[in-house]
Parts: C-alpha cells; structure tokens; sequence
C-alpha cells in the first residue's frame, strides 16, 4: 500500500519515504530568510539557511524572470533596475550573491557597479551576466567570480550560485552539506 501526500500549488514538497514506510513531507515554505527546518531522510530535522540573491538588470522581465526561477529554487531574492545607490541597496538588502547584469540602461554599466561594489570593501560574491559573451575576457580585471551567459535555462546560473556560495563558506554548507560542483 503506498501513501501519497497532496500538497498546495505553489509550495514546493516531495514525499520522502522513510525506513518504516511512512512519507515524509519535505516542505520549503519562505517564512523567514534563514530559520528554515526541513525533515530529510530519517526523520532527522536540519536548518537550512537560505541565501539572499539581489539581482540587478534594466530589463524588468528579465528581473521578473530571475526572481521567480530563483525563489522556485529556494533562494531569496531581491531586484533592483540598478537606477538606485548600489552601496544602499547592499546594505539595505545584505545579500549573499549579486547578479549583475554588464549592459545597464543609462550612463552606469554593470562594470560600474562591480567596481563601486570593490572599491567600498565589498567582498560578496558577483556573478556579471550578459547576452554576449565578449565580455568574459574582462572578468580577471574586474574581480567577478564567475560570468554567465543570459538564457532561458538558469541551469548554469544556479550552479555557479550554489558553486560560490559553497567558496564563500556560507552556512547551508556549515553543516557538512557538500557542494556537488566544488
């Protein structure tokens, strides 16, 4: 006999079985940023931390896009059109990794903000994204950490911000949780 378990549409769940049968939920509900408890396996209750993307680019659907793959992910996310303070925005937002997108609409380029993000101390990790893929020769001189190419597919992306988040000593990785790309 096997038992299923229903979920609502929008919050994120598995059945887990365990030893004795019994399914297991395995819910990610966005409560707070970091106090999430999640039961894996053996009944065996971890805390996971969340970690706070800030994604910056002019293209609000693309901002819109980003948002909801990411927050599907798990992660927490902010956005901003890069028209605001970017040191502001880091301290109003603290985020764990900024996504920078290089060609921003007025007289700032992501190239920019990622030499202002430096210049103040700043050492969050930053991926630069764009749709054309001439700029990664630029990313030694820059001090970003990794550089993705835009697309409908955030496989890549998502791997580069678990990739960093796990160089960075985050704390969902505290835990002895591994990181399947290091």
């Amino acid at each position: 006999m096997s038992s299923a378990c229903i979920t609502e549409p929008r919050i994120r769940s598995r059945s887990l079985p365990d030893h004795s049968g019994i399914c297991i939920r395995n819910d990610y509900e966005r409560t707070t940023r970091f106090a999430r408890q999640i039961i894996r396996g053996h009944g065996k209750v971890i805390q996971m931390y969340n970690a706070k993307i800030l994604v910056i680019d002019d293209e609000y659907y693309i901002r819109l896009f980003y948002f909801e793959e990411l927050q599907d992910a798990g992660y927490d996310v902010a956005t901003s059109d890069g028209s605001k303070d970017i040191i502001d925005l880091l301290q109003q937002e603290k985020p764990d990794v900024v996504i920078l997108d290089i060609k921003l609409e007025g007289n700032r380029s992501g190239f920019d903000l990622l030499r202002e993000i430096r210049r103040h101390g700043y050492e969050l990790p930053v991926i630069l994204c764009s749709s054309r893929d001439e700029f990664q020769r630029d990313l030694q001189s820059l001090a970003a950490d990794h550089f993705v190419c835009k697309s409908i597919d955030l496989t890549e992306l998502k791997e580069k911000i678990e990739l960093v988040l796990y160089k960075s000593g985050h704390p969902r990785f505290q835990s002895g949780e591994k990181c399947c790309l290091a």
